[in-house]
């Protein structure tokens, strides 16, 4: 009667009550994870190392986004090297720009962030 009273409509007993449909087995099963595309570019981050060697720039570290298994991007301390080329008098050509990211062989170093770099 309090139910009815509230607007609300349901069922008289127990059996009748709704309750949430099963999917069937093969609407369960989780899709295959397509392989993530390799980034073009690195992702924004702070506190990271952006030394000019030669005629690149070297961006090293810096705290930034992490990919995860999830859906939920965390933040890391990173480790990964990225190169953009740049011109004889050190300037960066935004239509011309492009990125790579730094191969390395061995153990790389741990991440890290707010550290210093300098080319000699």
């Amino acid at each position: 009667r309090f139910a009815a009273a509230l607007g609300l409509r349901g069922a008289a007993k127990a059996a009748d009550r709704w309750a949430p449909e099963a999917r069937p087995a093969a609407k369960r099963r989780r899709k295959k994870a397509e392989p993530a595309a390799l980034p073009t570019s690195p992702w924004a981050r702070s506190g990271h190392t952006c030394t000019r060697v030669g005629r690149e720039l070297v961006v090293f570290g810096g705290l930034g986004r992490v990919p995860s298994r999830s859906t939920i991007t965390r933040q890391d301390y990173l480790s990964e090297v990225w190169f953009l080329r740049i011109d004889a008098a050190g300037l960066v050509f935004t239509d011309r720009a492009t990125w790579r990211r730094g191969e390395t062989s061995g153990a790389s170093p741990c991440g890290r962030a707010g550290h210093a770099a300098l080319a000699v």
